[in-house]
């Protein structure tokens, strides 16, 4: 393949990324309630199918097996994500930026790389025993989970200090204000996430 034809495959490629990045996010606009329902979801997988499947244990459907998957990791690589954020501001931190900038774009940087690699690591190992389900498939899938949702994880970065300023002056204090922006930015993101990841394994 010469130098023009991986132009244009590479160019088909981000075309078509484009394209399902934008109908995800139409999806949602049509639908806002699929980001609820989606942390629904997962926390249902986490808090109640996860124990059920520990203590009485049943045949699921390929399908049920990677929805179950998919939250474990989207949970898992959350916690891993706080770590990052601390290894962001630290690590600009160290490049030496003023405080201001290590905390908010470093540990931005840091939350978002993290949870990203994490996840991908972790849905690929997660879904290892799902039948006809490779581990390059799983990591494609992963990736695309990635994908969709950094416009979100953006838009939630530079959304969150006006936030938290606003709600430190309409008078809520610091650590409620902070809690609440924790609480909206991990129900957006993880339901738009689990919204992709649905997609995602429903067309495989």
């Amino acid at each position: 393949m010469n130098l023009e034809q991986r132009t244009l495959t590479l160019s088909k490629q981000c075309k078509k990324s484009v394209t399902e990045v934008c109908k995800l996010y139409a999806k949602i606009a049509r639908e806002p309630k699929l980001i609820v329902k989606g942390t629904y979801q997962v926390v249902k997988d986490i808090v109640y199918e996860l124990p059920k499947s520990i203590i009485a244990p049943r045949q699921k459907t390929r399908e049920e097996r990677l929805s179950e998957k998919a939250s474990q990791a989207l949970t898992l690589s959350e916690v891993v994500a706080i770590g990052g954020s601390f290894a962001g501001a630290a690590t600009f931190k160290a490049c030496d930026t003023d405080d201001y900038t290590a905390a908010v774009i470093g540990s931005s940087v840091g939350n978002y790389i993290a949870g990203a690699l994490s996840y991908v690591g972790f849905y690929a190992t997660l879904t290892r025993n799902v039948e006809k389900y490779e581990s390059l498939q799983a990591v494609r899938e992963g990736a695309r989970v990635v994908r969709d949702g950094f416009l979100t994880a953006l838009t939630l970065y530079i959304t969150e200090a006006p936030l938290v300023a606003g709600l430190i002056i309409t008078g809520f204090s610091t650590n409620i204000a902070v809690a609440v922006n924790a609480t909206l930015c991990t129900i957006i993101f993880t339901g738009v996430a689990k919204t992709s990841s649905l997609t995602n394994y429903q067309n495989t």
